[in-house]
């Protein structure tokens, strides 16, 4: 039977990042909702170095529904919700991290890493991950800039592909709306969790 727990998770580190040197010092948060990209990006590293430190309270749910498996981790400050980790997977070769940046109920930033990996073609024990990443900054409910970037992991490779050396590219923002689908699926669960599966929407829509 399909099933999704709540029970508390331990952290991990987050996989977005925004263009931002880290400071030597802590942080602050924005005042109010981010209204251009430079709050953005001071709004997102307020919120992974209070992740980072510990200091953001968690609640997550973990499903599985046949082949599909996932774990949705909602972190608050002070009962504010600002940040959703959505980790997923359809079958064993493909899977998808959403994570979504949140402050005074508004959403202002998204991540999106979806991957699939096969065997090498010369039919050896080699395999390849194929990753794609995304990146979208939102301002009064639209988005404003919205990066890309696509990369291999051969496993046999000599030389290993550093993702953080490879530089996002300017796309337009055609597929904000699909975004939209997965994190107003992700908030009512929040609001009414249950024991059944949330609700499908398909890889396609990244």
């Amino acid at each position: 039977m399909p099933t999704a727990n709540l029970q508390k998770q331990p952290d991990r580190i987050t996989l977005a990042s925004v263009d931002s040197n880290t400071p030597d010092s802590p942080p602050e948060d924005v005042k109010g909702i981010p209204t251009d990209i430079k709050e953005i990006k001071k709004a997102y590293l307020y919120i992974i170095t209070q992740r980072g430190n510990g200091r953001l309270d968690s609640v997550s749910f973990t499903y599985s529904c046949e082949e599909n498996h996932g774990t949705m981790i909602y972190f608050y400050e002070q009962g504010k919700l600002r940040m959703i980790d959505y980790d997923y997977s359809e079958g064993d070769h493909s899977g998808v991290v959403e994570q979504y940046f949140i402050k005074d109920s508004t959403l202002f930033f998204v991540y999106t890493e979806d991957g699939a990996w096969s065997f090498e073609a010369n039919g050896g024990p080699a395999t390849v991950d194929r990753i794609n990443e995304k990146r979208t900054y939102i301002v009064n409910q639209q988005p404003v800039k919205c990066l890309q970037k696509s990369y291999e992991i051969h496993s046999a490779a000599q030389i290993k592909t550093t993702p953080e050396n490879i530089s996002n590219k300017e796309v337009d923002c055609s597929s904000y709306q699909s975004l939209m689908e997965p994190y107003q699926m992700l908030i009512r669960y929040l609001k009414n969790p249950t024991s059944a599966c949330p609700e499908k929407y398909t890889f396609d829509n990244h």
